[in-house]
């Protein structure tokens, strides 16, 4: 009894938090642009310090990780322009040079980049002979920044994705490999456009109906916390620069630096900058107010938009897919991989379909166990 009311307490707790950020929205901040100083934001990051230590037992790797992030920026990153007129900075490789005339999208997630979060597999599958691309969405690094909140619907991020595809891969379909947020993204591409698709790679991430269903569980509820909190307009700004930058992104960094990722120290700079923590925050709220509430989204969202939002409704994976789960996520419940793989892939393609638990390895399995990733995913891609 006395479970069920601290379980009905916290549920009420979260909703009522996340109807309230919702209700200042709608009626003080459409069309949805919520104000953030940058200088603020890097003033404080000016006292934050996750920038690793380094050794003469590291000092090579740091070397070859700064040198390799300069090949990257100078000789592979390219840029185009999205329909709605923003410019996603990409990196490329492969593409005179590929042996077996098959495109790689890499998508990047949250709080990284598609250098921080793919560098090694990049080069990897590179020379395994694949074509391989990988862009840093919109809001990140060098990427286009718009400033409205619907900007960063769900729906757009999948379209910027499948305009990415069309335009730049050498073949007919691509094999989409996705960590976190994108892999978010690369569920809004597979459901709505699965004829882009041939193999599909999430890294810590399911279905998103697999998520749906875990969120009915207090312990991912619990695990999401944030997410309900910065609904709350310039509230989740103000907590987090007085709770020094909210404990979802110190946590996020300082776990990466303790995993051994010397692309830390290169992401802090970044940061500094003063615009990760807004953009990132859009992302969140987009996500609530124009996917989770479809009355919301209705008001909020063109009728492209909608038209997606139908079409993806009750679809499941239709391509051979493949999960990769560290169980020491402290953000998202690996059962979502079992479930996605019983429940949410199509039936012809789910004997060529499966799912591969890291016990006791972090959200950060790219940087973790970046070998096994890569031997994980090679042969999934060669069955």
């Amino acid at each position: 009894m006395l479970t069920s009311l601290i379980s009905f307490f916290f549920r009420t707790t979260l909703a009522l938090v996340s109807l309230f950020g919702l209700c200042l929205a709608l009626l003080y901040y459409v069309p949805l642009n919520d104000p953030l100083d940058p200088q603020i934001i890097a003033t404080q990051f000016k006292n934050a310090t996750y920038d690793m230590e380094v050794t003469p037992e590291n000092s090579h790797y740091v070397c070859f990780v700064i040198v390799l992030q300069i090949f990257f920026i100078f000789c592979l990153q390219r840029s185009f322009q999205t329909s709605d007129n923003v410019e996603i900075q990409f990196i490329e490789c492969g593409r005179t040079s590929t042996t077996n005339n098959q495109t790689i999208v890499f998508l990047h997630g949250f709080p990284e980049t598609a250098f921080l979060s793919w560098g090694n597999q990049i080069t990897d599958f590179c020379r395994k002979g694949y074509h391989v691309i990988a862009p840093d969405q919109r809001g990140y690094n060098q990427s286009g920044k718009p400033e409205k909140v619907v900007d960063y619907n769900l729906y757009r991020l999948g379209l910027d994705v499948e305009e990415f595809i069309s335009k730049f891969s050498v073949s007919k379909q691509v094999i989409l490999v996705a960590h976190d947020w994108g892999a978010t993204v690369a569920n809004a591409v597979v459901l709505h456009a699965p004829h882009l698709v041939q193999k599909l790679v999430l890294l810590n991430m399911g279905h998103l109906q697999a998520v749906q269903d875990l969120m009915k569980s207090d312990d991912q509820l619990l695990r999401s916390w944030y997410m309900f909190l910065i609904q709350i307009p310039y509230y989740a700004e103000n907590w987090a620069l007085k709770k020094n930058l909210a404990v979802f992104y110190v946590s996020a960094l300082q776990e990466l630096a303790l995993k051994g990722v010397m692309g830390v120290p290169l992401y802090h700079k970044y940061v500094q900058q003063g615009a990760y923590l807004k953009y990132t925050i859009l992302y969140y709220r987009a996500l609530f107010r124009t996917t989770l509430f479809p009355p919301l989204a209705k008001l909020l969202l063109e009728e492209k938009y909608l038209k997606m939002a139908e079409k993806m409704k009750g679809q499941v994976f239709q391509m051979p897919t493949l999960i990769l789960f560290g169980t020491g996520d402290k953000y998202l419940n690996h059962k979502m991989a079992p479930n996605t793989i019983e429940n949410y892939v199509a039936k012809e393609v789910r004997p060529n379909s499966k799912y591969i638990l890291y016990d006791g390895v972090s959200h950060w399995v790219t940087h973790e166990v970046s070998e096994r990733v890569t031997a994980d995913i090679s042969t999934f891609l060669s069955s």
